[in-house]
């Protein structure tokens, strides 16, 4: 419906205005139009900011792990899955009609070898995405938390996703904060 304008006479009481129940009935017309259009923009807007994804963690602490030819951490419990994604130590598997993910994780780590290096990165079907972009390094010793970004990754059913550390050093412990997860973007 176009906007209706309320006619109130080229000067008072010339007779050229509407009615007074037509005032209100324009007026009633008006509002009713703009108040179902913020009802579905509001609808729109909360189908916009539904999450889409998956969040998995370790149950238990890890101790003793050796990781020092690029594995991947066996997170073992979801927190939450929105879109039907499986699990199968620690690799996450795409669903089909997920065509787009944006993956997010974080590795808590306590490391016993002084000056060690280690880095966090992300696979897709076995193989490390683009260094540059998906991983992040730390070298010291101590029990540092080690942020992987992550950018936006094209994705197929059954392509597969993990977060893998890589560290000469042969005995670490990886606690229960890590997390890994894919938010879906498309």
């Amino acid at each position: 419906m176009a906007q209706q304008i309320i006619n109130a006479g080229h000067t008072a009481n010339d007779g050229s205005n509407d009615i007074l129940r037509g005032h209100f009935g324009k007026a009633d017309a008006n509002f009713t139009e703009l108040y179902t259009g913020v009802a579905a923009a509001q609808t729109d807007a909360t189908k916009a900011l539904t999450f889409r994804g998956v969040l998995v963690k370790l149950s238990t602490q890890q101790n003793g792990a050796n990781y020092s030819s690029t594995a991947s951490v066996p997170f073992d419990t979801e927190v939450y899955d929105t879109v039907g994604f499986s699990l199968s130590s620690g690799v996450i598997t795409i669903p089909a009609g997920v065509s787009w993910v944006l993956p997010f994780g974080r590795a808590a780590v306590g490391m016993h070898s002084a000056n060690t290096n280690i880095t966090a990165e992300f696979y897709k079907n076995g193989a490390q995405l683009d260094p540059r972009a998906h991983n992040a390094e730390y070298t010291g010793s101590g029990a540092p938390t080690i942020v992987v970004p992550g950018y936006p990754v094209n994705v197929s059913a059954g392509d597969t996703m993990s977060l893998r550390l890589n560290t000469s050093d042969t005995d670490i412990s990886v606690f229960t904060a890590s997390f890994f997860g894919l938010t879906v973007l498309a």
